[in-house]
């Protein structure tokens, strides 16, 4: 995350897309029964979308 948006990577580590906020992202998770719905808090709003990706489960 930065001020260009939250940053997108593979697996191999290569940057492969970018989410675009109207504001800056201070906090990202992943929620959801599937753990596939990524949570964005910004200064003002939460944003959501459903992703491909699922999210670490607890230890």
């Amino acid at each position: 995350m930065d001020q260009d948006g939250i940053h997108v990577f593979n697996p191999a580590r290569d940057l492969i897309g970018r989410i675009h906020l109207p504001e800056i992202c201070a906090h990202v998770c992943f929620g959801g029964p599937h753990r596939n719905r990524l949570f964005m808090m910004g200064s003002q709003s939460i944003y959501h979308l459903w992703t491909e990706a699922i999210g670490a489960q607890r230890p």
